[in-house]
């Protein structure tokens, strides 16, 4: 995570721990508005690198531009499948990003062709694990900006999710008012 500005202040994790650089679990960033941005590379190799248990998508590469975005990927479902997939991200409530998909594309072909061969949804794509990092919820996929990165932890309320090239830029709180 790039930090490119924000306003906010650092909170202690436990009450009886002091906030200290050296170790990110002891705090988290708690924003009162700013902006970052997170590599669309690293996102991608943060999900191949098994840090979400069981995930039946693997090889995943991604790419986008402003709200749009583009997964993909191997499913593997009995055999591995290669699919494709393009949404549109934003910001949900819960601090949470979200990405509608708009398609979804088995081996090259619209899955709705395909439906009653390979029996693919949305939900086959991600198994959320122990931590609910990911949720599926019809054709949408729910990221938990909290959870999903190592600490130290942000919180804050995310106000915008945008593609700006080569990164995934998230706007926290009202910047309008902000340089």
């Amino acid at each position: 995570v790039y930090v490119r500005w924000l306003r906010g202040q650092m909170s202690r994790t436990h009450l009886n721990v002091n906030p200290s650089f050296d170790d990110p679990d002891s705090f988290f960033i708690d924003i009162k508005n700013g902006v970052i941005h997170a590599n669309v590379g690293d996102i991608a190799n943060l999900l191949n690198s098994g840090e979400i248990p069981n995930a039946p998508l693997k090889n995943i590469s991604l790419s986008g531009d402003g709200n749009q975005i583009k997964l993909s990927g191997t499913l593997h479902k009995v055999v591995p499948i290669p699919i494709a997939l393009t949404g549109a991200i934003s910001a949900a409530p819960g601090n949470r990003i979200q990405l509608h998909v708009t398609k979804l594309s088995v081996l090259k072909i619209p899955l709705k062709g395909l439906l009653g061969s390979f029996h693919v949804s949305v939900a086959d794509l991600f198994h959320p694990g122990g931590v609910a990092v990911i949720e599926v919820s019809g054709d949408d996929i729910f990221f938990d900006t909290q959870k999903l990165l190592p600490s130290p932890h942000i919180r804050g309320e995310l106000t915008i999710v945008r593609i700006v090239n080569p990164d995934l830029e998230e706007v926290f709180g009202d910047t309008r008012q902000d340089l």
